[in-house]
């Protein structure tokens, strides 16, 4: 099920929620639940069950249970955990499941419960300003009209935005007050970075288009600070590290899991050009110029960091 059908079933006053829904997303998100699902599920109260210090058994004996009539939100958390023949048994009773109870089951990878037949939204999509609007409208009743007007500036500089992304800026929405200013010109660029100049930036990284990168690295280094640079790469480094373990060990459902804003051409292609030593020496590199950088030295030295990566001094 896209999330925007879903926002628009929630119109509905007739709509009556799955007993079942998947959902796909970066992390587990409460607000979520709590203040758009829930709606759906009539409020129920919420029990979060992690799934790694349960077994299977345990998990159908308390979805069959109500005791004294309470019925709940059941939010299964970590059944990735499971061996997979506990995964699928588990998705083959979910997706005939009836209730008493509703059931979240929450995973990190799109599409890993629809092959059983278990409606799915995912938290990986991104929504531009018109779709955004639809939304909103979700997150609080009230002072809908200001945080449209706010939320209109933010899409000046970002073209699409995630459901993680529009509920934090819900958030800042509600407690900026006079510093609207002050939080569209300094801090929405550091919060939500423009992605696509970010996005060509790693990817000539790891091309190691030695000029491309060069250009368009003077371009962005002082917009952002040293802190945001060193963020940046150990994400990107993490990232592309355990893709390149994964992809070498034959495991495509884990390396597409860990993949989320890697650049296309390394998923693609460029991750064969790296050993995992290559990338785990650029991961050291940036932990000990963030260290510096908070003990007071220079904060070239983060400009420096990724032009070592790009001609090729942290091969063995």
């Amino acid at each position: 099920m896209q999330f925007l059908d879903f926002v628009q079933s929630l119109q509905d006053p007739n709509f009556a929620a799955p007993s079942v829904l998947a959902i796909s997303g970066q992390e587990y998100a409460p607000w979520f639940i709590s203040n758009i699902y829930l709606r759906a599920a009539q409020d129920k109260p919420i029990k979060v069950i992690n799934c790694s210090e349960q077994d299977y058994a345990a998990i159908i004996s308390m979805l069959h249970m109500s005791f004294l009539g309470m019925h709940y939100c059941y939010v299964l958390l970590h059944v990735d955990e499971w061996q997979a023949v506990a995964q699928q048994n588990l998705k083959k009773f979910l997706a005939i499941y009836k209730g008493p109870h509703h059931v979240v089951l929450w995973g990190g990878q799109e599409g890993f419960a629809t092959e059983y037949g278990i409606e799915e939204i995912s938290l990986f999509e991104k929504y531009d300003y018109s779709q955004a609007k639809q939304i909103s409208g979700l997150f609080s009743p009230r002072s809908l009209v200001n945080f449209a007007q706010f939320l209109k500036q933010v899409y000046m500089h970002a073209k699409k935005l995630s459901m993680y992304e529009l509920a934090m800026i819900w958030q800042y929405s509600q407690v900026i007050g006079k510093q609207q200013n002050l939080f569209f010109q300094e801090w929405l660029p550091k919060i939500i970075p423009a992605d696509e100049s970010l996005f060509m930036l790693s990817q000539h990284y790891f091309n190691k288009d030695r000029e491309k990168f060069v250009a368009l690295w003077d371009q962005l280094f002082e917009n952002y600070s040293e802190q945001f640079w060193c963020s940046f790469w150990s994400d990107q480094l993490y990232k592309a590290y355990f893709y390149v373990f994964f992809m070498k060990q034959k495991n495509y459902a884990y390396a597409k899991t860990i993949s989320l804003h890697l650049p296309y051409s390394f998923i693609k292609n460029d991750w064969t050009l790296y050993q995992t030593c290559e990338l785990a020496q650029a991961l050291e590199a940036v932990y000990q110029v963030d260290y510096a950088l908070k003990n007071g030295k220079h904060p070239f030295l983060i400009y420096n960091f990724p032009l070592k990566g790009i001609y090729n001094q942290f091969k063995s």
